[in-house]
Parts: C-alpha cells; sequence; structure tokens
C-alpha cells in the first residue's frame, strides 16, 4: 500500500511509518508544497533497486533514462543496446503479409 504525506504529518507519524514499512511492507510518498519530494519504502525493497539484474534490456531500458540528466549513463545504454543487437540470432522475414 501507498500513501502520501505532508512532511510535517510524516514527521508526526515517523514510528508508525516505520514499524508499517518493516512489518507490512508499506511505501510512503512524502509531498512538500503540492510536491512529491521523497519516498519512505523498506530497506530490501531500497536496496534492490539498484539492482542491474532487474533493469529492463535494449530500447526499454533507454526509456527510464530519458528523463535524467547523466549523459554518461544514456551512452552506456546505447552501447550496451548496439551490443545485444550485433549477438541477436537474425530472425526470418515473412513477406506474405
Amino acid at each position: 500500500m501507498t500513501e502520501t504525506l505532508s512532511v510535517s504529518e510524516a514527521k508526526e507519524r515517523l514510528s508508525e511509518i516505520v514499524d508499517r514499512v518493516a512489518g507490512n511492507g508499506d511505501r510512503f510518498v512524502i509531498e512538500s508544497r503540492g510536491r512529491q519530494v521523497a519516498a519512505i519504502v523498506s530497506a530490501d525493497e531500497l536496496n534492490g533497486l539498484g539492482e542491474e539484474a532487474d533493469r529492463p534490456e535494449g530500447l526499454l531500458g533507454a526509456v527510464g533514462i530519458l528523463s535524467e540528466e547523466d549523459e554518461e549513463e544514456w551512452e552506456e545504454t546505447v552501447r550496451e543496446i548496439y551490443r545485444q543487437r550485433r549477438q541477436a540470432k537474425p530472425r526470418p522475414v515473412n513477406l506474405d503479409d
């Protein structure tokens, strides 16, 4: 379950929030002035976010970084797309359709 809270509400309920995240796997999004600024998730979930094995491959992998400013990561993703394309087996073309 994901719940959205203001910064002041999160401060008041911090112990409860930590218990719910640790015990139930709940998630919380913190808003400041109507903008989402932070999230509280379990440590296990946070550790899983950085694992490369969970990252989509190919063009789908590029979608997640289009909004990021990190040019080096973009270039690495493009190199990875080309590497995967070179290793892909040719597929027959069906001209009957």
